[in-house]
């Protein structure tokens, strides 16, 4: 019969743990402590530990995008010294209390082949590292592929009994500009319980006095509590267990309790490899002993009962398995319900807060108005004219102003958006998936739609919008300026067409020791280049973006046949031929990174 095991716990130097020994042990290696500020480094080997019959290194999709990009490879070894170097002071002494992991600890099925364990124990911990947006380690530890080094038992390891040790980093990996990793911001299951529920609130409002407790309104992450979090992660590992178990016809699993469950049974206790292993032993003895009593006083009273009705028992005696699965099958409902219900009130708690500090905040507004009504009229000064309704009209101007300038920057940034220096056909997401332009497209208007409900928008969004925007002008600038040095990108009409949108901004021509040195030239381009001109003039952009794509799209609408043009128009103009000059010219050239994200 399958059994459930999600224990957790960190490893920290409060403990008196080193994660160099805590991978070494679970990985089945030797690796050696290089930390210069650890007076006690050493070399930990347990290669003799021969029940290791996995270990693997999972990254987040993005970090390992990054770390491909930058060709760095990792190892047990680097990120144990990543760690044990990165949790110091900048005084150069070791955190003593600093968490450097954490351990999930989960029991497999001996029901199970060996490899559809390492399956389920990958699946968890890849979704883990996912979520937390950190590297996690797998280790998977099965009897039957050897002995234990610590054990000091003299009867052999229950050979069902294989296990996993699931390390996650503490903190996330960053890539520095260097290209060497290093330790950032801590993961959200690290976090304070007080950080984790404390509600959302929009940026203007941190830091701002509360008027009804007179302290800093702190921002918070929105998150369900610390026990509820890891009341979940059991539940996760529990689902990915029973789907897997339901396919063998498995009994299931369940991560609630005995007394969730409302069976009368004490649960046993854990026996480890140490000294106290014997006395848990006892322990576990006299708790089943107490359990089997408590099972036969229910079997013996209902066939009491049965007897004084004079009559059989209709049904056998239900054993506690029966009760344990009849009880997962009645709390399957009441989960799916109270998950739907917790997440409604998790969406509704950061609005309900968020609503209830600005109405006190308007509140307070409102008696400061009050206020300067009282003193402006015991001055002899109309009431109608006060400094609060002077500030109050001043707020409401405020607001017409970005209202107006948030729908010019849409769109003016929808223009600006099209312009993708890279002229890639189609873009890729963090999880790897392909999207079109059409899509990518569709989902800026699906997202920007959901934003303009939100209050932060027009904080975060529209000025990155905006700096984007002023990116790609300056893209754009720059390639106009430098279109006669690169003249080999652009056919004979398109340069016309470059020429004489030039012209048009009024600009003189430059040599190329003023684009080089003095860079006059694109500075100048980029002053004439005004929003307006930039959406009168989506050829140009067009042009300027990718000169090949533009062509194509040219010859497709002016011909009948958009093929026969294509190939025609190729041996008329040797620059759209697919010479090794054109080819080495197109990797050689520098394209810059479009930075407009919306």
């Amino acid at each position: 019969m399958a059994i459930f095991r999600a224990e957790t716990k960190s490893i920290s130097r409060g403990s008196g743990h080193n994660l160099v020994a805590a991978l070494s042990y679970r990985a089945g290696m030797a690796l050696t402590d290089t930390n210069e500020f650890n007076p006690n480094a050493i070399t930990y080997d347990y290669t003799k530990k021969t029940d290791v019959v996995h270990r693997e290194i999972l990254v987040p999709a993005l970090l390992k995008k990054k770390l491909d990009d930058a060709d760095i490879a990792l190892d047990f070894q680097y990120i144990a010294n990543l760690v044990e170097t990165g949790e110091t002071t900048l005084r150069g002494k070791m955190k003593q209390s600093a968490r450097l992991g954490r351990e999930w600890v989960l029991c497999g099925v001996p029901e199970l082949s060996r490899a559809e364990n390492i399956q389920l124990f990958q699946q968890f911990a890849k979704e883990q590292g996912e979520e937390q947006g950190v590297i996690s380690m797998c280790f998977v530890h099965d009897p039957k592929a050897g002995n234990d080094t610590r054990s000091k038992l003299s009867e052999p390891n229950d050979e069902r009994n294989i296990h996993a040790h699931i390390v996650l980093l503490t903190r996330k990996v960053e890539l520095t500009k260097a290209n060497t990793l290093k330790l950032g911001n801590k993961s959200d299951s690290e976090l304070s319980n007080d950080d984790r529920v404390r509600p959302v609130v929009p940026e203007n409002l941190v830091g701002t006095i509360d008027p009804s407790t007179e302290l800093k309104i702190k921002q918070g992450r929105g998150l369900c509590s610390n026990s509820e979090w890891i009341k979940n992660v059991r539940k996760s590992w529990a689902d990915i267990l029973n789907e897997k178990l339901l396919e063998k016809g498995v009994q299931p699993v369940t991560h609630k309790s005995y007394r969730e469950l409302g069976i009368n049974i004490v649960p046993t206790v854990h026996v480890g490899n140490n000294e106290l292993s014997e006395s848990k032993r006892e322990q576990n003895v006299g708790i089943n002993e107490r359990n089997n009593a408590v099972v036969k006083s229910a079997a013996d009273s209902i066939i009491d009962a049965s007897s004084e009705r004079g009559r059989e028992p209709v049904a056998a005696v239900k054993t506690s398995s029966d009760r344990i699965r009849e009880q997962i099958a009645k709390s399957a409902a009441d989960d799916r319900n109270k998950a739907s219900q917790q997440r409604i009130a998790e969406r509704n708690q950061g609005t309900v807060y968020t609503k209830s500090v600005c109405d006190r905040v308007a509140e307070f507004n409102t008696r400061q108005a009050r206020k300067l009504d009282a003193e402006s009229a015991g001055a002899g000064e109309p009431v109608g004219n006060s400094a609060a309704d002077e500030r109050i009209r001043d707020s409401e101007r405020w607001v017409e102003e970005q209202d107006r300038a948030i729908a010019l920057s849409i769109l003016v940034c929808d223009r600006v958006a099209e312009f993708d220096p890279r002229p890639t056909r189609a873009t890729e997401d963090r999880t790897g998936k392909i999207y079109t332009r059409e899509e990518r497209t569709r989902e800026r208007e699906q997202l920007v739609a959901r934003s303009t409900r939100n209050g932060s928008f027009y904080k975060h969004t529209v000025e990155s919008a905006l700096r984007c925007h002023e990116s790609n002008r300056k893209v754009i600038s720059d390639r106009l300026a430098w279109r006669k040095q690169r003249h080999t990108k652009y056919d004979d009409r398109q340069m016309k067409e470059l020429d004489a949108f030039y012209k048009t901004l009024g600009v003189k021509d430059f040599t190329l020791a003023e684009l080089v040195e003095l860079r006059a030239g694109v500075d100048a381009v980029k002053d004439k280049l005004t929003d307006e001109i930039i959406i009168n003039n989506h050829q140009v952009v067009a042009i300027l973006r990718d000169p090949v794509e533009e062509r194509e799209n040219h010859l497709a609408k002016t011909s009948q046949n958009a093929s026969d043009s294509v190939e025609i128009s190729k041996v008329q103009n040797s620059s759209l031929k697919p010479s090794k000059a054109l080819e080495s010219a197109t990797e050689t050239y520098e394209r810059p990174k479009n930075t407009f994200r919306l």
